[in-house]
């Protein structure tokens, strides 16, 4: 046969041929059939090696398949007129795939099928021996036939193989070829997976030669096409060549009969010339079709997963927060009332010193108060505020709340955000062990937090150290006497309170000193830190939450499309090149 050119687009003209990146495209599951992704992820690499694969070489891949015992491999060793691969009645015989061709055949340059691994032998210089194949190989034994220089013929392990590695190869291997020999017999043409795939072939419109081997009786073949019409498969009668019994497997015994002729001289005039540029430009139309289809699908499935991921991640992120909000809710109340307290002190002991009359008004209160004390009344001195205070309340504190809302939150994900399919990806990455924090990771991420929350009230306490502004200080001298009598309110505002002795003194006092207005400018300071303090603190308390959160969204962002392999995908099927093909007269 004469070589010819098929006048498609070279490789490199399509922007992005290269087509592997589409079997790492992944999603996280969660509203689309994973299995239908998983799929249609792992046929557009196939198609797209195929299609590519065809369009640079030229060669007539011929491929028997057929169900165990049908006698496949006697038909091929027949067609090739030598015994090459081994046949018998037991079952099975073909543990890989056998391929009859020429030997200056470059069967194996850029192959597209991964699994299988070609080994060549020679047939010119030793006698054939029936081979059995290899699982994960094609066997390629190389002949001198100038005329069959263009075939290559296959013979493919069972379609109903206990091998699933070896079914799968077959079905691979029918993607690749350009006619095919499906063979059956009188006990197996009735069978479901073999003729599931007789389907397939005749939908794709490829040559499909169908034997029906081992014929005892002159009306199977009747019965062979209301059987496969009872599957919803049409077979022309013009297709379809029975072979009588024969008890030899030899293939002189088989080129002897006339159903098997007229089979032969039918199929080698299918897979030449014209009938084969016409086919074979059919297939790549329809490679090209299926390709642009597949990736199209592709595209949309990403896009529903990426519109579903934002919908996931907006609920996580109010999950936490509600969660948080409980949280800070249960806990915050304490220790605010616990540390105000302090800090109340530290900022009245640094406003203090502005205090111009302090030193007569403390004369006169501890002249007044000693006595009362004596007896049990007034109140004690409190200690200032000191960081070591705040260490020591939260080393007391109970942090069980936290653990608590860490588990809660990661059973509300698991319970509203896991997907459904228990196949997808995202399933099983909610459910790794390391996903979900241990007691020692939140207290580790308690304390980190706290030292941050040290270091921001020691810096806040030093900047007010530092002094006070001129307008301030003015400000707290000459109102002093306007403000002395909201010393017991602004006292009770900024969490000191006072006992009713001293409520007492200081009113009496009040008109004559500055007191009252200093402890309003502290009430409004302490105010401005106890808000900031309530911002650190919860940060501080819901720190795990944030965390725990946090390592949700890596989790789902783990197994979703990479943006640049999305983005890689719309090229690549924007540059699937249309349907152009033509081929001209031998």
């Amino acid at each position: 046969m004469d070589r010819f050119l098929l006048k498609t687009p070279a490789q490199n003209d399509a922007p992005n041929w290269d087509w592997r990146f589409l079997g790492n495209l992944q999603c996280p599951g969660l509203v689309i059939d994973y299995a239908q992704f998983e799929t249609l992820k792992g046929e557009l690499p196939k198609t797209a090696a195929v299609l590519n694969y065809k369009r640079i070489n030229q060669d007539a891949w011929v491929t028997f398949v057929g169900g165990t015992g049908t006698g496949k491999s006697t038909l091929f060793n027949g067609l090739c007129e030598s015994s090459l691969s081994l046949a018998g009645v037991e079952r099975p015989k073909t543990g890989g795939p056998v391929a009859y061709v020429h030997k200056d055949s470059s069967i194996e340059e850029e192959f597209p099928l991964e699994g299988i691994r070609i080994i060549k032998e020679s047939l010119v210089k030793l006698p054939p021996q029936p081979s059995s194949g290899m699982v994960g190989h094609l066997i390629a034994l190389g002949h001198e036939r100038q005329e069959w220089r263009h075939l290559i013929l296959v013979d493919t392990p069972d379609l109903d193989s206990v091998e699933l590695s070896n079914r799968r190869m077959t079905e691979d291997l029918l993607r690749l070829s350009d006619a095919v020999v499906f063979v059956s017999s009188e006990e197996k043409y009735a069978d479901e997976v073999p003729n599931a795939v007789l389907g397939r072939i005749l939908r794709s419109e490829k040559p499909c030669f169908f034997i029906l081997n081992k014929v005892r009786d002159r009306d199977s073949g009747s019965d062979l096409i209301r059987v496969l019409e009872g599957f919803g498969i049409s077979l022309q009668e013009n297709r379809l060549y029975p072979v009588p019994y024969i008890p030899s497997p030899l293939p002189e015994k088989l080129q002897a009969e006339q159903s098997f002729q007229e089979f032969r001289g039918h199929l080698l005039s299918a897979v030449k010339g014209k009938p084969f540029r016409t086919h074979r430009e059919k297939d790549l139309n329809g490679l090209l079709n299926e390709l642009r289809e597949g990736t199209g699908r592709m595209i949309s499935l990403l896009a529903q997963e990426e519109s579903a991921s934002r919908a996931w991640l907006s609920r996580l992120t109010e999950i936490r927060e509600s969660i948080s909000m409980e949280l800070t809710e249960t806990l915050q109340n304490r220790y605010m009332q616990e540390s105000r307290q302090q800090l109340g002190e530290k900022v009245r002991a640094l406003f203090a010193k502005y205090d111009v009359l302090a030193g007569p008004r403390r004369l006169i209160r501890e002249i007044v108060l000693t006595p009362l004390r004596m007896v049990g009344l007034g109140k004690q001195t409190r200690p200032q505020f000191s960081k070591e205070d705040l260490q020591k309340i939260r080393r007391e504190a109970d942090y069980n709340p936290v653990l608590r809302a860490v588990e809660k939150f990661h059973i509300r994900v698991l319970k509203e955000l896991s997907p459904a399919d228990g196949d997808s990806p995202l399933f099983h990455a909610l459910r790794k062990e390391d996903l979900s924090l241990t007691r020692e990771e939140v207290m580790g991420l308690l304390a980190q937090a706290f030292e941050r929350l040290d270091s921001w009230l020691e810096k806040t306490f030093e900047d007010l150290a530092r002094g006070i502004p001129a307008t301030k200080k003015w400000g707290i001298y000459t109102t002093s006497v306007l403000w002395g009598m909201l010393i017991i309110s602004m006292e009770v505002a900024v969490g000191g309170g006072f006992s009713i002795v001293d409520a007492a003194i200081d009113s009496a006092l009040a008109p004559f000193v500055t007191r009252g207005a200093v402890e309003l400018f502290a009430a409004q300071e302490i105010r401005k830190i106890a808000r900031e303090l309530g911002e650190q603190y919860r940060q501080a308390l819901t720190a795990p939450l944030q965390e725990q959160h946090d390592s949700y969204v890596r989790c789902l962002r783990s197994v979703m499309a990479a943006p640049e392999a999305a983005a890689g995908l719309k090229t690549f099927h924007a540059g699937i090149p249309e349907p152009s093909f033509s081929s001209g007269d031998r």
